[in-house]
């Protein structure tokens, strides 16, 4: 009984110091827990896998799209417990394109057909991000699953055969898809309250659908530049 006793004290006194020791680290810390911050970015080279069902189009192509730029918000918490390694981050971005001018896409039976048509993706991922927490440099690198909304418009499709060519009419459509993303980059503090950060990033949206007859699987590589707030 007694050494019963003595073992309940023994593990007690463990587990209060431990909890004391915690405490004094979690409040002694002084480094920010939550972060909020703005991004801006180039998105480039973007890239379609078009499903088309309908000839002279092809079933499976790729078309390039434009160069675009994206705007975004991002909010994150960093735990103390993990000693800073470890940020999970919730981020919205709009990106103003890619918009893929005329190209061809297919040909059948001596038919050949081009298409063009603009795009706007609006997305939000959950980040994990793992960061080197010393120093004022802090290189990261981080996944995200997310959610995307597609946008196409001004759909404009061109079939020729010979010296002779049909343009059809344009059309939009939207559609909302699994997303993910991949990225790297690197933080530098500006201050204890205000960062700022460069990354790179690789994003790829599930095929989109419009009508029975266009899919749309979009791709693309992003720099963004960030600056962040901590508190």
């Amino acid at each position: 009984m007694k050494k019963k006793v003595l073992w309940y004290l023994v593990i007690g006194l463990f587990i209060l110091s431990a909890s004391a020791a915690l405490a004094q680290d979690l409040q002694s810390s002084g480094r920010p827990q939550w972060s909020v911050g703005i991004q801006g970015g180039m998105v480039f080279p973007s890239q379609y896998t078009l499903d088309d069902k309908v000839p002279p189009y092809g079933q499976v192509s790729d078309m390039k799209a434009n160069n675009s730029l994206l705007l975004g918000v991002k909010a994150g918490w960093t735990p103390n417990l993990l000693q800073q390694y470890f940020t999970t981050q919730l981020e919205y971005f709009h990106v103003f394109g890619p918009n893929a001018d005329n190209q061809v896409v297919g040909s059948q039976s001596g038919e050949t057909g081009s298409l063009q048509f603009n795009t706007t993706i609006d997305a939000i991922f959950v980040n994990f991000i793992l960061r080197y927490p010393n120093g004022r440099w802090h290189p990261f690198v981080g996944i995200g699953p997310g959610w995307a909304w597609v946008k196409l418009s001004n759909v404009q499709g061109t079939t020729t055969e010979g010296n002779d060519s049909e343009v059809s009419g344009k059309g939009s459509g939207s559609d909302n898809k699994f997303a993910w993303q991949a990225f790297v980059g690197l933080e530098f503090d500006i201050t204890q309250s205000w960062s700022a950060d460069l990354s790179y990033r690789y994003y790829t949206v599930n095929t989109a659908t419009y009508g029975d007859q266009l899919g749309l699987n979009a791709r693309g590589q992003s720099v963004n530049l960030g600056i962040n707030f901590k508190f």
